[in-house]
């Protein structure tokens, strides 16, 4: 009945450990950039993303990512905003869309509605 329970609890780390190493982390590599839309989403570009801002502080962006929407050929991509819902999309996105700031030239920062950020990266 012994050799039961130290094959249980072996199973069970050895479960606990292989999902650990399963997970990957994305690491960012140089410059964080956002798409960001105009004009009803038909003029698009990439502006870089300098800052966040959570519950009026200002925070630098994460460099390390415990998952992402997209991962190819080096590049990470994630979704900033809910798409799959229409109207009810918009509303969610009013609530939980984070603020991302642009540092400008004159050292102040400018609010950017991001679509998705786009970056470097390497998985890990």
């Amino acid at each position: 009945m012994r050799a039961f329970y130290v094959v249980w609890l072996i199973t069970i780390l050895v479960t606990i450990f292989s999902a650990r190493i399963a997970q990957a982390d994305y690491v960012a590599v140089g410059q964080i950039r956002g798409n960001v839309c105009s004009w009803g989403g038909f003029i698009c570009k990439f502006v870089n993303i300098d800052a966040i801002r959570k519950e009026g502080k200002l925070f630098s962006l994460a460099k390390v990512f415990a998952d992402v929407d997209d991962y190819k050929r080096g590049r990470c991509w994630i979704n900033t905003k809910s798409k799959s819902m229409g109207l009810i999309s918009n509303a969610i996105n009013i609530f939980t869309q984070p603020e991302f700031l642009r540092r400008q030239d004159d050292g102040d920062f400018e609010e950017l509605d991001v679509e998705y950020l786009v970056f470097k990266c390497v998985k890990r």
